[in-house]
């Protein structure tokens, strides 16, 4: 990633070796004034990145004189239905792997070193998390329960947020909600990096879980907590004005940061002109990436907030499928 960053900067044709790279990014700190300094904070330039290489290069060098135990082991097949044979040999229960029942493999030919291999069939090589592979069940587990507090502390803060705001305002409330469902997933994304996941799959679960616990809490519970039974009825302040103008601001929101695509447009029409080549100026234009979980958690934050309030405000069905049909 480092790599590619200096070779799209770099003119075409320039070598990238070792001394060649140095010399570039000596030439650009060298030249660096006070505003040049700062802007390398915010947006690391071709030093900042030449540097990460350098300490990942020494990483690896260190690395590979250490002795490794395994911890995984992949085996590549010929056939499909060499691998269907092998993983039906070796179909065991968890149970039986974990307390080395050799009575359940029909053949003790298939142990290893008289213990139960436990064999299942992987993910994808895309899709696997090569770098975590070698994390304990202890630490992933402490990692996960560590940024679900987290998540809980973020719901409770926002929680009290949503309640200031709504006791001033009921539409502005709303607009709040909005903004902050929208804002907690790039949160999210940075706690879900911090732990360690076998897959890109996983790592999507654990994604979702955080999104939808915030989502579903923030956008149907909490103002159902805040408001007062008596006021549920209520022409201005009740749970009715509310859950309209909770759909309102979703919709406006949700559409409105969609269509404006401020990071694309920026690529497109400003980066892309002054890419330094062809391969450069097509990353310009690829469309803006998104999360499975980040979109499923948005439709079933409409479909709760529409079932959780359908019996006071059944047109809230018919809000849910507008936004359906808008988003």
């Amino acid at each position: 990633e480092n790599l590619r960053y200096i070779e799209m900067k770099v003119p075409p044709g320039t070598p990238l070796d070792t001394l060649t790279i140095a010399r570039i990014a000596a030439e650009e700190e060298r030249g660096r004034k006070f505003f040049g300094k700062f802007m390398a904070l915010l947006s690391p330039g071709i030093p900042e990145h030449f540097a990460k290489v350098v300490v990942a290069t020494g990483k690896i060098q260190g690395l590979a004189q250490r002795n490794h135990p395994v911890s995984n082991v992949f085996v590549t097949f010929e056939t499909e239905a060499s691998q269907r044979r092998v993983l039906e040999k070796f179909s065991v229960g968890k149970h039986a792997v974990k307390k080395n029942i050799t009575s359940k493999l029909g053949d003790d030919k298939y142990l290893f070193n008289g213990r139960i291999l436990d064999v299942k069939e992987p993910e994808e090589p895309s899709a696997i998390r090569w770098h975590d592979l070698n994390e304990s069940g202890r630490d992933r587990r402490r990692q996960q329960i560590f940024t679900i507090l987290t998540t809980l502390a973020a719901i409770v803060v926002i929680s009290l947020i949503v309640r200031a705001v709504n006791d001033y305002d009921v539409r502005l409330s709303a607009f709040v909600i909005a903004i902050f469902n929208t804002a907690f997933p790039m949160f999210a994304k940075l706690l879900t990096s911090a732990e360690a996941h076998r897959s890109e799959s996983d790592k999507q679960k654990s994604l979702y879980f955080k999104v939808a616990l915030f989502r579903w809490v923030n956008t149907a519970v909490v103002i159902t907590i805040i408001t007062p039974f008596t006021y549920s009825l209520q022409k201005d302040q009740g749970l009715i004005q509310q859950i309209y103008a909770l759909f309102f601001a979703e919709i406006v929101t949700n559409t409105g940061l969609q269509l404006l695509d401020i990071g694309g447009h920026i690529a497109r029409h400003y980066s892309a002109p002054r890419a330094k080549n062809q391969w450069s100026m097509n990353l310009c234009m690829q469309g803006g990436s998104f999360d499975l979980s980040e979109r499923y958690t948005n439709m079933t934050k409409f479909l709760l907030l529409a079932v959780w309030y359908n019996a006071i405000f059944p047109s809230a069905l018919l809000l849910c499928s507008l936004c359906y049909m808008i988003n």
